[in-house]
């Protein structure tokens, strides 16, 4: 059984803010952080440069996205 959201966690929340894809986020989904894929995975620095600063601190990327640039570091 899953958790329900809390009202932060709008659908804007679920949502990788480079492509708009589901961003697979455990925080954003009330579950585990320490599951989250992003633990275990570099993010590119160029990626996270890219992300609007409203979006910062607010919503997460996705794998694909976090990922896109890191071969260019």
């Amino acid at each position: 059984m899953t958790t329900p959201l809390p009202e932060f966690a709008t659908a804007a929340v679920l949502r990788c803010p480079l492509c708009e894809q589901d961003n697979a986020c455990s925080m954003a989904a009330c579950e585990d952080a320490a599951q989250c894929w992003c633990m275990g995975t570099r993010v590119s620095p160029l990626a996270l440069a890219r992300v609007a600063s409203q979006d910062r601190q607010r919503r997460c990327l996705c794998a694909a996205c976090a990922q896109a640039d890191a071969a260019d570091i």
